[in-house]
């Protein structure tokens, strides 16, 4: 009796709510064990010389498709020279200052969060960037491979949004921007040194900064607020 018993308790205790990790791609495919996720850089040209190098900012999904919420916490392993910007699982978005670093967050049952590695490209510098990323969620645990390659063959692309908001023509930047967004800026701040600056006054989207000093731009980039 006493060995049923235990034969009972443990398939009980087998079938319990738990965690588990799923990775979906920017497809959404799902990422085996060991598996390489890759994104090809494009380049846009704002017009005035000003040219961007982008790569899809939020996939690969890391999702919950367990019973149970968990403590998900990732990670990520650059490579030496990969220049990377973290902006995922947690509201930091910053680069890596380090080779490896690691965050977490709670992560409930049929929830996912993007891992939101950037590329910090340098227009006509052609390169391969790439990372090694580890996920534990309670038990379950997967590791993937994530690369970003920008190569002579990105070309130019004119500046656009969704439904044709903005083209490049020639030299002029056309623009139609009704109801979509206004302009504006929002936001200003006089930086010295070294610190940071709050975006919890913003509402969700994407931003455009831009860093001046003496009257010359000296940095510009995009940001996604969540």
């Amino acid at each position: 009796m006493k060995k049923i018993f235990t034969l009972i308790f443990s398939a009980l205790f087998a079938f319990g709510a738990q965690a588990q990790i799923v990775v979906t791609d920017q497809n959404g495919n799902v990422v085996p064990e060991g598996g390489t996720v890759t994104f090809y850089a494009e380049e846009t040209d704002w017009g005035g010389g000003f040219v961007t190098v982008d790569c899809d900012p939020l996939p690969p999904y890391i999702k919950n498709a367990g019973t149970a919420s968990g403590t998900l916490k990732v990670k990520v392993t650059r490579t030496a020279n990969s220049q990377l910007t973290w902006c995922g699982i947690t509201n930091s978005c910053l680069p890596m200052s380090s080779t490896t670093e690691t965050r977490s967050c709670t992560l409930a049952p049929g929830t996912r969060e993007g891992l939101q590695l950037h590329a910090s490209f340098t227009s006509g510098t052609y390169a391969t960037y790439s990372a090694v990323v580890e996920c534990t969620l309670g038990s379950s645990k997967q590791t993937f491979n994530v690369q970003f390659i920008y190569s002579e063959d990105a070309g130019i692309h004119s500046a656009q949004a969704d439904n044709n908001l903005v083209k490049l023509n020639g030299r002029d930047l056309h623009y139609n921007l009704t109801g979509a967004t206004d302009g504006r800026r929002v936001a200003a701040e006089r930086i010295q040194g070294s610190g940071s600056f709050s975006l919890d006054r913003l509402p969700r989207g994407i931003y455009v900064y831009e860093v001046v000093s003496n009257g010359h731009r000296a940095a510009r980039g995009k940001v996604l607020v969540k």
